[in-house]
């Protein structure tokens, strides 16, 4: 007999509307559909894909400027769901067969400045000869290799290697036009996965120049349970993942146990929820009584 699958609820910040997921998504074609301007806009749904079989219990719905800088989104989901110990993060694309890492920092002993430019990067899809020489002389920096040798290698495994791209300069709508699904990581050593969908682009109101962000909807705070009593968990044992109410909290635990947040980066590293009280949404879904 399989096992029932978890139903995820969420919350239409436009009008308050609550339901599924899939619900949202039918519902949120009707408000865009009334949301007229002159802004070129882009509708993009933000989930955690840390299981893949799984459905994801965590999502965003934003409506982001199609002019926005991807460091400008990037700074928003640290805001939100990432940011406790200032790691790096990248975006990924496929492009052309090709996967494009879009940073802020470069890896694989490239100086920030290195970093190619969208123009470069898309120059380079049709010149492998400028890419070769590029990572050959990053890698030979990073490993002491002669560079003639790891450039043999580099060319004999060219597709497994990404292109970096400095993601200075490149906006949403770049993007929206090269994929429509992105990849989004956060902290390469506990690692916080995201899968990004464009879901639609359109013309609607101009945004607040403040906060050209805006939420569309989110999912409500995961009813995660204590292990000891089964009553609502307040923290997360980041050794071992076991969730505990305050009253059956170890007292050896007490140091590091973690607070459990409305964030697919809850229990892992130091995060403790949004520095913001703006961007916190720590309600539980709760169904209406049947009549």
């Amino acid at each position: 007999m399989s096992k029932k699958r978890t139903t995820f609820y969420g919350r239409c910040f436009l009008c308050g509307y609550s339901t599924t997921k899939g619900g949202l998504t039918r519902h949120l074609k009707k408000h865009i559909a009334e949301r007229q301007g002159d802004t070129p806009l882009v509708w993009l749904r933000v989930m955690d894909r840390a299981w893949a079989s799984a459905p994801s219990a965590y999502w965003l719905d934003l409506e982001v400027p199609a002019a926005l800088e991807l460091d400008l989104l990037d700074a928003f989901l640290r805001d939100i769901w990432l940011e406790c110990c200032d790691h790096l993060s990248h975006f990924s694309i496929r492009y052309q067969g090709r996967r494009l890492d879009f940073r802020a920092h470069p890896l694989g002993g490239l100086e920030e400045e290195d970093l190619p430019t969208m123009a470069e990067a898309l120059e380079w899809l049709q010149d492998p000869e400028k890419e070769s020489a590029q990572l050959a002389r990053a890698w030979a920096n990073l490993t002491g290799f002669p560079e003639e040798i790891a450039r043999q290698i580099l060319e004999q495994r060219q597709n497994d290697f990404p292109i970096e791209v400095s993601m200075y300069g490149v906006t949403v709508g770049d993007l929206a036009e090269m994929a429509d699904q992105w990849d989004h990581e956060y902290d390469y050593g506990s690692t916080t996965y995201l899968r990004i969908q464009v879901m639609a682009r359109y013309q609607g109101p101009a945004p607040d120049p403040e906060e050209p962000i805006r939420i569309l909807s989110r999912n409500y705070k995961p009813d995660i349970r204590c292990a000891q009593c089964d009553a609502p968990a307040e923290y997360w044992d980041p050794e071992d993942g076991t969730p505990w109410c305050a009253a059956y909290l170890p007292a050896e635990k007490t140091e590091w146990a973690l607070p459990i947040v409305n964030s697919p980066r809850t229990g892992v590293c130091a995060y403790d929820g949004p520095s913001d009280p703006d961007l916190k949404f720590e309600e539980v879904y709760l169904p209406r009584p049947k009549k």
